[in-house]
């Protein structure tokens, strides 16, 4: 008898565990719920960024040394610095 009832305490705990374990399983299918409807949104109100971004497109040029500069602005960052700064051969000549 007495090891019925200890079988019967260990089938108990064993019910209780998963018990709780359905519940974190369902808390986590909620979570995980609510992480993709959030996902759907946000990929909808990227999309109409995008969008929107596109409307501006041809309204801004686009800066004329970019393109010509290309990957040496990656390579050397300074020439970028440099050609903002005011060159003294231009203040110099339109004197």
């Amino acid at each position: 008898m007495a090891d019925m009832l200890k079988q019967a305490d260990m089938m108990q705990t064993t019910i209780d565990s998963m018990v709780k374990m359905q519940s974190l399983t369902q808390q986590m299918t909620d979570d995980m719920h609510q992480m993709v409807a959030k996902m759907h949104s946000m990929t909808i109100d990227i999309n109409e960024l995008r969008d929107h971004m596109a409307d501006f497109r041809g309204l801004l040029p686009a800066p004329p040394q970019l393109p010509l500069l290309g990957k040496a602005l990656l390579r050397h960052p300074g020439v970028l610095v440099a050609s903002l700064r005011p060159s003294t051969a231009s203040t110099a000549s339109t004197r």
